[in-house]
C-alpha cells in the first residue's frame, strides 16, 4: 500500500518547514520507492500514486531515474547511445531531437510527457506539414531514452565485495550486537532486513536452521540455511536500523566507501571459491535468475591471478613455443599480466 507524503527540509533560519509539492511512496520488487508527484494537488498526487501502483501491479516496471531525466539530459544519453551502437537513424536524430524540444522545452520531464501530450505533439507535427512516417519516428525517441536509462543504471551496478582484513577491522569497529548480525550476513548472504527481523520462531533448533517465509522475500521464495542465530538489543527488543554505526564502524576500519550489501556479494564469491554448486549457492542466498547471480560472482584481479599461477604449476604452456624476432624460437610462459 502506498503513502502521500510532503518532505521536510530545514529552512536557513534554522527552522523545519514542509515542502508544498507532495512525494509518493510505493514498493516494487521488495524495494520501497520514493518519488516527486510534481504537484502541490492532493487529489493530483492520489491519482499519481493510483498510476504508479497501477504500473506495478501490471508489472511494469517504474524507473525512478528514469522519470527524473529532463528532455535535455535524454537528449544527450539517446545521441551517445545511437553514435556507440552505429545506428543508421543517428544522422537524422539531432533534427527529431530539436522539434521535441521546440515543442515541449528542453527542461521538460520525461515522466510529465503522458500519452496525451503526444498526441497532441503529434496533431501539431501533422498540421504543420510533417509526414506521419516522420511525426511517429520522433516521439519513439522517448521510449527507447527510457529503456537506455534503465539499461545505463543496471551497467553501474556495484562491484564491491570484502577482504578477510577488512572484515576483520569492520567487525572490530562494530558494537557487539550489530557485529553479530553483520557476521551472520558475511555468511548467509542474507540482505539486511531480512535478518533483522529474524524471531525465535524463525529458528529450527532441532534442524539447526534459519529460516524465512515465502511472503518476507524479495522474490517470493522461501528460504532456509543452516545458522541457528537471532539478533536483538540488551533488552530484548529487535535491532533497529544502525546506519550510524555501520558508517561509524567503516571510517574506523579505513574503508569508507563498502556498504553493508557487500556482505552479499562477497557470500556469492567465497561460494564460487568453495566451489558450491551455482543451484545450490542461489538456493542459500535467495538469487532466483542466473543472470542477476552472476552480477554479484565477480571475479577480483587476485583470483585471476592465481587461477593462472596454478595452470603454470601445472606446466601448462611449458612445451608451447612460437617464433621469435631473429628467426629464433621462444618459449611461451603463462601467467597473469593485470591487464
Amino acid at each position: 500500500m502506498g503513502a502521500l507524503f510532503r518532505p521536510k527540509y530545514r529552512a536557513a533560519d534554522g527552522t523545519v518547514k514542509e515542502s508544498p509539492t507532495w512525494w509518493v511512496r510505493f514498493r516494487q520488487h521488495g524495494k520501497t520507492l520514493r518519488q516527486s508527484a510534481n504537484t502541490s494537488s492532493h487529489a493530483k498526487a492520489k491519482a499519481f500514486l493510483r498510476q504508479q501502483e497501477g504500473k506495478v501491479a501490471f508489472k511494469i516496471p517504474v524507473n525512478v531515474e528514469a522519470d527524473r531525466l529532463a528532455l535535455a539530459d535524454a537528449a544527450e544519453m539517446i545521441l551517445q547511445d545511437y553514435q556507440t551502437n552505429g545506428r543508421k537513424s543517428a544522422a537524422t536524430l539531432p533534427y527529431r531531437l530539436a522539434q521535441l524540444h521546440d515543442h515541449f522545452g528542453a527542461h521538460t520531464r520525461l515522466s510529465r510527457l503522458t500519452t496525451g501530450a503526444v498526441e497532441t505533439y503529434k496533431t501539431h507535427r501533422l498540421e504543420a506539414g510533417a509526414q506521419p512516417a516522420t511525426v511517429n519516428r520522433e516521439p519513439a525517441c522517448l521510449k527507447r531514452t527510457t529503456f537506455v536509462a534503465t539499461r545505463l543504471e543496471e551497467r553501474n551496478a556495484r562491484q564491491g565485495f570484502f577482504e578477510d582484513e577488512q572484515w576483520a577491522a569492520i567487525l572490530r569497529a562494530l558494537p557487539e550486537r550489530v557485529a553479530t548480525l553483520a557476521a551472520v550476513a558475511r555468511i548467509t548472504g542474507w540482505r539486511r532486513g531480512e535478518l533483522r527481523s529474524r524471531q525465535w520462531r524463525h529458528v529450527d533448533f532441532e534442524a539447526g536452521r534459519l529460516r524465512l517465509e515465502p511472503e518476507e522475500t524479495k522474490n517470493r521464495d522461501g528460504r532456509m540455511f543452516p545458522l541457528p542465530w537471532v539478533f536483538f538489543k540488551e533488552d530484548g527488543t529487535p535491532i533497529g536500523d544502525f546506519k550510524t554505526a555501520w558508517r561509524t564502524a567503516r571510517r574506523k576500519a579505513g574503508i569508507p566507501g563498502h556498504l553493508f550489501h557487500d556482505l552479499r556479494r562477497t557470500v556469492v564469491r567465497n561460494l564460487e571459491r568453495a566451489g558450491v554448486s551455482r543451484s545450490s549457492a542461489m538456493r542459500l542466498t535467495g538469487h532466483r535468475t542466473e543472470s542477476v547471480y552472476r552480477r554479484y560472482a565477480i571475479v577480483a584481479e587476485g583470483d585471476l591471478r592465481e587461477a593462472a599461477d596454478k595452470l603454470a604449476r601445472l606446466g601448462v604452456g611449458d612445451g608451447c613455443k612460437v617464433p621469435a624476432k631473429g628467426g629464433k624460437v621462444a618459449r611461451l610462459t603463462l601467467g597473469y599480466s593485470g591487464s
